[in-house]
Formats: structure tokens, C-alpha cells, sequence
């Protein structure tokens, strides 16, 4: 087996995506990740509780955005079958999606939150994205 085949198969299955993983997520406005157990929660709410509210902002923000698209594409849909529809009503799309990303930088926030009241700084937190060294 060459170096570059034996380079390649020792690689992990997510290696080569994770970044590209990554940056998927980050785009997308409306989830932010769950909470992996009950005391996560309250430990994120006891060290940082100006986090813990930008979070539950975050939160709020994301299930407006994502409850309101919806019914948004569902009223553009019915207007183009009405005859009714102009590509001006398409503005209306930022919406959701306003809400959505107002929702990942106010979860942003609260990560920073946490990341300074843990470690002391932001530079040298554990959090870091997939893949960097």
C-alpha cells in the first residue's frame, strides 16, 4: 500500500468533512443545540446566568423564525397560485431568517459568556471548531 493510501486510510470517516460540517451548521439560523443532560443546564445557569437569558433569547428567536417561515412560504405559495405574487414579496423571507440569526448571535453570545467565566479568557477555551489543532 503507498504512503498516500495508507495516509488516507488512517484518516477518521469525518476528517475530510468536518469543517464542511461546521460551517453547514453555523449557516443554518434556526437550531441551536440541545443542552446534553439536566446538569449541564444548571451548571451553565449557576456560572453564567447573563448567558443562561442570552440563551433563552436565542432560543425564543430561533422558534419565532422558524415557527413564522411557514406559514410565510404557504401565503407566497397561495399568492402565486392567486396571481397575485411579484418578486417584491420575496423580502418577506428575511424575516424568519432575521430571527433566525439574531437567534445564533445571541447563543453566540452566551457561548462567549460561558468561555470567559470558565476559563478566565476566550483564548484559551476548549471550545474550538472541528478539526483545528
Amino acid at each position: 500500500m503507498s504512503a498516500a493510501r495508507k495516509q488516507i486510510a488512517n484518516k477518521g470517516p469525518n476528517d475530510s468533512t468536518r469543517w464542511l460540517w461546521w460551517i453547514l451548521w453555523s449557516l443554518i439560523p434556526f437550531p441551536t443545540p440541545m443542552w446534553d443532560s439536566e446538569n449541564e443546564r444548571l451548571g451553565f445557569k449557576a456560572r453564567t446566568p447573563v448567558g443562561y437569558a442570552f440563551r433563552g433569547v436565542a432560543d425564543l428567536l430561533g422558534a419565532v423564525g422558524l415557527i413564522t417561515i411557514l406559514p410565510l412560504i404557504g401565503w407566497l405559495v397561495f399568492k402565486a397560485f392567486g396571481r397575485s405574487f411579484s418578486l417584491t414579496l420575496l423580502w418577506l423571507l428575511l424575516i424568519p431568517f432575521g430571527f433566525g440569526m439574531s437567534g445564533k448571535l445571541f447563543y453566540g453570545l452566551a457561548c462567549v459568556f460561558a468561555m470567559k467565566r470558565t476559563t478566565g479568557s476566550i483564548a484559551h477555551s476548549n471550545t474550538r471548531p472541528p478539526g483545528s489543532t
